[in-house]
């Protein structure tokens, strides 16, 4: 058995379902329905068009703009990055360079022989 709450419900569902189907029924309340979300479109896109108009007025920078910024930030990025890396391949490379002229220049030099001290007689007593 069905709860006074819950028959009351399924009433009032049922009644607005019979006074939206005569109303969309109805042409004429239907074209003014029409008629009055394109005037609120119209409204919203001059008011849209207006609130820009001030923004850039007072120099405030819009959705574009912040894109924009976005965008050339993130290019900025992506060239310190390559920059980044190409300087460490080089400071790699001339790494290496410098440990190679080292190796070649110690492999050039031979330690040169000592000769042997000469020995000095001193004579005593003399």
């Amino acid at each position: 058995m069905a709860s006074f709450v819950e028959q009351m419900k399924s009433l009032g569902e049922e009644k607005v379902g019979q006074l939206a189907a005569k109303l969309l029924s109805n042409q004429k309340f239907v074209q003014g329905m029409q008629l009055v979300v394109s005037n609120s479109l119209e409204a919203k896109e001059t008011l849209d068009r207006r609130v820009q108009v001030i923004l850039g007025a007072l120099g405030v920078p819009t959705a574009a703009d912040h894109r924009e910024i976005v965008e050339r930030l993130e290019a900025l990025e992506r060239d310190l990055d390559e920059a980044r890396d190409r300087n460490e391949a080089l400071a790699a490379d001339l790494a290496a360079m410098k440990t190679a002229a080292l190796r070649s220049t110690a492999a050039k030099k031979k330690p040169a022989k000592k000769k042997p001290a000469k020995k000095t007689s001193k004579k005593k007593g003399a």
